[in-house]
């Protein structure tokens, strides 16, 4: 979740709430991922029109109030499409001891015929004038199988009164939809063209396994590539994440040295459980605490708590600094709810799922060195909506067995002969996607024990949808 204090323009304190000075929830600004592995994000996600008509829970808003200096309240409010699709996002902020919310900043999301994002506008709020006024957009591009290829930043000129470019990323993938290489360009407004900027590899094992990433940027003098860091992945045998190792290349000497690392721990249960961060000291020659982050889950699989820990030098050891509780409404499971795109995807830790029921309310709380401090609270608020199918008209289908444990087969009560079967993570990646005769089976003992969404489909016609449970 990604809470925000909406810091908007205000005539009260002009230097304080303006929309670059916005910061996050500090529990929920782990999850907003920037940079190389958020790319990753823009691979296939399920077409939303091709879903039966079910009820959901939307997320129409959270309220944030702060409970230790800064006691202002903020909130956000959400739109969506008759979809699912979130539309628009808007902030307002509202003073202690004063009534009414007033307007900070907007996000609006623009999609195209067959439901995928095409764009994204930002505003922020002129209180003098009472006007929204454009400051940010992306436009996007997205192949014919859904992945994101293209993505160029626009900035608003107000001398001009025009958009202008600012940067551009590529995207590529391979035959298993994996993004490949990501590549990043800069507009030079002298001569009004893109330039190279960096770039970003990816490097799979045969299951599809991110293995390695390796970043470079791009040396105008020498008119080539150079790199940078590049990072190692090391997985358990059931293809969970132990270790993010990050190295930097030493340009005299030309070899990779030690730069960060992250390490991983679970519970029996295949949950995550922590996260530590490490810098490589120079002077120690050897690895430095940074930061750790840990999660404790209640009965139901929930993250209950979430703690932060700073590492002191001193005494060469974890401490707090700061925790957020929990609270879920257990009567709505994560299928059961529809969340902005924030909210979605891009919170999912590797092995953590926030949404695994409804969240109502979280309390951030501060360490003082003996006790914990609340210094801020937020509540979500849900509402019902229904969704339809789209266009398309679904087939009824026997998936068996479900749970499945090392075959599934898919049988169509009508439909083609072959069919191609797409299954997608609850994080919207294609994990499997095979061509098979109607009836036939196929093998998910390498699927990690999980829900997974289903796609019977043949070309662009889908003819079917579900849920599939591997243990």
């Amino acid at each position: 979740l990604i809470v925000v204090s909406f810091m908007g323009q205000s005539n009260i304190n002009n230097e304080t709430y303006k929309p670059e000075n916005r910061k996050l929830s500090k529990f929920f600004q782990k999850g907003h991922r920037t940079g190389e592995v958020a790319d990753l994000n823009h691979q296939l996600k399920p077409k939303s029109s091709n879903f039966s008509i079910t009820t959901k829970q939307k997320l129409d808003s959270l309220i944030y109030k702060g409970n230790g200096e800064d006691t202002n309240t903020f909130k956000d409010e959400f739109t969506y499409n008759s979809t699912g699709k979130a539309t628009s996002n808007i902030g307002y902020y509202a003073f202690t001891g004063t009534y009414g919310w007033i307007p900070s900043y907007k996000f609006e999301y623009l999609y195209d015929s067959d439901n995928m994002q095409v764009g994204e506008v930002d505003y922020d709020f002129d209180e003098l004038t009472n006007q929204w006024f454009q400051t940010w957009k992306n436009a996007y591009e997205n192949d014919e199988n859904g992945n994101r290829t293209m993505d160029i930043s626009f900035n608003w000129d107000e001398d001009l009164e025009q958009w202008e470019f600012m940067n551009k990323r590529e995207y590529a993938y391979n035959s298993n939809f994996n993004l490949e290489l990501s590549s990043y360009y800069t507009w030079n407004f002298e001569v009004g063209q893109w330039y190279y900027a960096s770039k970003v590899e990816y490097t799979y094992d045969g299951n599809g396994v991110l293995m390695l990433m390796l970043s470079s940027h791009w040396d105008n003098d020498a008119s080539q590539w150079l790199s940078d860091y590049k990072n190692e992945f090391t997985y358990d045998d059931s293809g969970k994440l132990l270790k993010d190792l990050k190295y930097k290349l030493n340009p005299q000497s030309g070899e990779w040295e030690f730069n960060h690392k992250q390490d991983y721990e679970y519970n029996t249960n295949d949950k995550l459980v922590s996260v530590s961060y490490f810098n490589w000291g120079e002077t120690a020659n050897d690895w430095v605490g940074s930061y750790k982050e840990e999660y404790v889950y209640d009965a139901d699989g929930n993250v209950a708590e979430f703690y932060e820990h700073d590492w002191n030098e001193n005494s060469g050891q974890w401490e707090y600094d700061y925790k957020s509780s929990l609270v879920f409404d257990n009567s709505y499971a994560y299928e059961d709810l529809l969340l902005p795109f924030e909210f979605d995807a891009e919170m999912q830790e590797e092995g953590v799922n926030l949404f695994n029921h409804m969240v109502t309310e979280a309390v951030s709380s501060q360490y003082n060195g003996s006790s914990w401090d609340i210094d801020e609270t937020t509540n979500l608020y849900y509402s019902s909506i229904e969704l339809g199918i789209g266009e398309n008209r679904l087939i009824a289908s026997t998936v068996y067995p479900n749970p499945a444990n090392d075959y599934v087969s898919f049988r169509l009560d009508e439909g083609p002969r072959k069919m191609q079967v797409e299954i997608f993570d609850m994080f919207g990646k294609t994990v499997l996607s095979q061509e098979i005769l109607n009836g036939g089976q196929v093998p998910v003992q390498q699927l990690n024990p999980a829900l997974y969404i289903y796609r019977l489909m043949d070309g662009d016609r889908v003819f079917s949808t579900g849920k599939l449970s591997v243990r």
